[in-house]
């Protein structure tokens, strides 16, 4: 698991329209930003990363907290509308909730 601690909520200030952050983390690890959704802004991540955390939810769902799983969800969703993200991770992304117990990814 990559960065799996969801009570870290360490901070970074936002200081513009959009943030890119670059991290040391090796090339199989995934990266999820915002943890728990502290932060009301919309998280987008190369497809790589997308794709990590897409195999580690369909892997074991309860691996990343329930309110970020809930925010992975949202945040494909809006950017993808937005042009922002392909549909197809969406899409993807939705297969493992077909394992999902708790309520706030459905909501």
């Amino acid at each position: 698991q990559s960065f799996a601690d969801f009570n870290d909520l360490s901070w970074i200030w936002l200081t513009g329209r959009a943030v890119r952050l670059s991290t040391n983390v090796q090339d199989d690890r995934w990266v999820i930003v915002n943890k728990r959704q502290v932060g009301f802004y919309r998280v987008n991540y190369d497809v790589r990363n997308w794709y990590l955390i897409i195999d580690a939810l369909v892997q074991n769902w309860a691996s990343v907290h329930r309110l970020n799983r809930a925010q992975l969800l949202d945040d494909s969703f809006e950017l993808a509308r937005s042009n922002r993200l392909d549909m197809e991770v969406c899409l993807d992304l939705m297969e493992y909730l077909r394992d999902e117990l708790e309520y706030p990814p459905w909501t």
